[in-house]
């Protein structure tokens, strides 16, 4: 096939077909063999008719995008003016051919991860986009940015390279969500929040980076954006406060100290809010609940700012969903089982009642009965325990033999520590 060269219009129309050629599955090294690629190539470099070198970028879009995957973009590579070409059209003010090289870029990376490093040669490339990233280009070129944004994110992932993707998260992403928040441009912000997750993902593999966004107020800063991101009611804030949990998983308390400080224990009656979508729920339930296992100090700081309050509210709402119930609940077992001073205030807040009520629909009951049972070395709740039906509940589990670790946690608590003083109030005793 070849491009008859007449006027702006057959040219159009050649690469029109070329283009359907591509996208329909024709044999794209066959179609280059004769020096079409040439031919496109000379015609991006030498024309001023926009329309055409839209069209020609599309051509290496489609063949980036093209099934028979990496051999595709090595054609384009093995190119040498691919790469120049594509540098100076991103530095374009035709914020069109932007958006689509920047999708030609992107579809690249994907397929090589190697032509980051020549595109961004210099530091151009990051630049660029550090330069795109505060100017007002329109959604269409902002939406595809976001998608080069997540792809550049992953490679540092594969790599490792903390510092570098942190400067990225700090200089470009989270500023452009707050741009994005008052624009309320809800599909950008969600896929801006899927970037920020990725990020933290790497950072608490690679401490020291993490180290740095929260010496650099980086947690105070996704708390006000998710302060912010409020009245949009979004699913993808799930994202977000998921970062706080997956720090707060790691060894060191003094991560999860940085959480509790940074302000987001402010929110957490906002997010655990019933208005909230499920997901955003269920995520902070289960940072809680972290929190709660790291320790006697972090349980009280959760108890004195009443956040047990708000856990034992959910269990008690018939309206939310059990997958939440299930997290929360671990976070309210964690209180109770690692609480010393604070216990008395968990259990007149119907922390007990709570657990009772979820019982029989959680998957998590081993969970329960094990806090139950620390909860009763206090000496002083066993009526609580009663009354609450828990008792019952349990030896008609035992009875049932339908849960796995069942029957060795009874025979640890009938060899190690004991029968609890609970089974033998009332009628209630072991079988």
């Amino acid at each position: 096939m070849e491009i008859v060269l007449t006027d702006d219009k057959t040219i159009i129309e050649n690469l029109d077909v070329i283009n359907k050629k591509i996208v329909s599955g024709e044999d794209i090294p066959s179609m280059f063999k004769s020096g079409l690629l040439d031919q496109v190539i000379t015609l991006m470099k030498n024309t001023n008719n926009q329309d055409i070198q839209h069209d020609c970028v599309w051509i290496l879009v489609n063949i980036t995008a093209a099934s028979i995957g990496p051999e595709s973009t090595q054609i384009l590579l093995k190119h040498p003016d691919v790469v120049p070409l594509l540098q100076r059209f991103l530095t374009s003010d035709d914020y069109k051919m932007v958006a689509i090289s920047l999708w030609c870029v992107t579809n690249m990376m994907l397929d090589e991860s190697r032509f980051f490093e020549q595109l961004n040669e210099g530091g151009i490339f990051i630049n660029r986009l550090y330069e795109l990233s505060s100017l007002s280009t329109p959604q269409y070129c902002r939406y595809q940015m976001v998608s080069t944004f997540i792809e550049i994110v992953r490679l540092h992932q594969e790599n490792k390279i903390s510092l570098q993707i942190l400067q990225l998260l700090e200089d470009m992403i989270l500023p452009m969500i707050t741009r994005e928040l008052n624009d309320k441009e809800i599909t950008i912000v969600e896929s801006l929040f899927s970037a920020v997750n990725i990020v933290i993902s790497i950072l608490k593999d690679e401490i020291v980076g993490l180290d740095r966004f929260i010496m650099n107020k980086g947690l105070e800063k996704l708390c006000t954006i998710i302060h912010s991101s409020r009245c949009l009611n979004l699913d993808a804030t799930r994202l977000l406060v998921e970062c706080f949990g997956k720090i707060t998983l790691l060894p060191e308390t003094k991560y999860t100290r940085a959480v509790i400080s940074c302000g987001l224990l402010e929110l957490l009656p906002a997010l655990l809010n019933e208005t909230n979508p499920d997901g955003v729920q269920q995520m902070t339930a289960w940072t809680i609940s972290n929190i709660a296992g790291d320790g006697v100090e972090c349980i009280a700081i959760l108890v004195n700012q009443g956040v047990h309050r708000l856990i034992i509210s959910l269990l008690m709402n018939a309206s939310v969903f059990q997958d939440t119930k299930d997290e929360a609940a671990c976070a309210l077992c964690n209180m109770l089982v690692g609480c010393t001073s604070d216990v008395e205030k968990l259990v007149q807040d119907d922390a007990i009642r709570a657990l009772a009520e979820i019982f029989n629909n959680t998957p998590i009951k081993l969970d329960i009965i094990y806090s139950i049972h620390k909860l009763s070395k206090h000496g002083k709740f066993d009526q609580k325990i009663l009354e609450s039906g828990l008792p019952e509940k349990f030896q008609a589990l035992k009875k049932s033999n339908t849960i796995e670790g069942y029957d060795e946690l009874f025979l640890w608590f009938d060899t190690i520590e004991s029968i609890p003083s609970w089974f033998s109030v009332g009628q209630v005793v072991p079988v």
